[in-house]
C-alpha cells in the first residue's frame, strides 16, 4: 500500500480537526493562548510537534509540486516547529505574544489550513 494517501489522510483529519475547533470555539483559542504562557506546556507542545515531525519526516519526504510536497512540507513545518518551541519556549512564547492580536491574520491562516486539510483529506480518501 502506498503511503502518500495514508500520510495525505493523517494530516488531514490533524488540519480538519485542529483549525475546525480552532474556528469554532474561540473559547478553545483564548485557552491555548493563556496555556501557551507557561513553559510547562510549551515543553510539552514542543515535544509533540518534534515527534509528529520526525515521524512524518522520516517516513516521507518526496518533493513535489502536488498533494506529496504539501505532506512533505507540513512534516518538515512541524518538525521545526517542535524543535523551536522545544528548544526555546521562551522565544516561542514572545512569537506567540506578538501575533495574538493579529486575529484577522490568524482566522484567515487557519481557514487557509482547514481548507488544505479538506483537499488533503479528499485525496487520502479518493487515492
Amino acid at each position: 500500500m502506498e503511503l502518500s494517501p495514508i500520510l495525505a489522510e493523517f494530516w488531514g483529519i490533524i488540519l480538519i480537526v485542529s483549525c475546525g475547533g480552532l474556528l469554532f470555539n474561540k473559547k478553545l483559542y483564548e485557552n491555548i493562548v493563556n496555556a501557551a504562557q507557561n513553559e510547562e506546556f510549551m515543553f510539552l507542545y514542543g515535544l509533540i510537534a518534534l515527534i509528529i515531525g520526525a515521524f512524518s519526516v522520516s517516513l516521507y519526504n518526496i518533493w513535489a509540486l502536488n498533494f506529496e510536497g504539501l505532506i512533505t512540507l507540513f512534516g518538515w513545518a512541524t518538525l521545526l516547529k517542535g524543535i523551536v518551541v522545544f528548544v526555546f519556549p521562551q522565544v516561542s512564547i514572545t512569537w506567540l505574544n506578538k501575533f495574538k492580536e493579529k486575529s484577522t491574520l490568524i482566522h484567515a491562516c487557519t481557514v487557509l489550513f482547514l481548507l488544505l486539510g479538506i483537499y488533503l483529506l479528499y485525496i487520502g480518501l479518493t487515492s
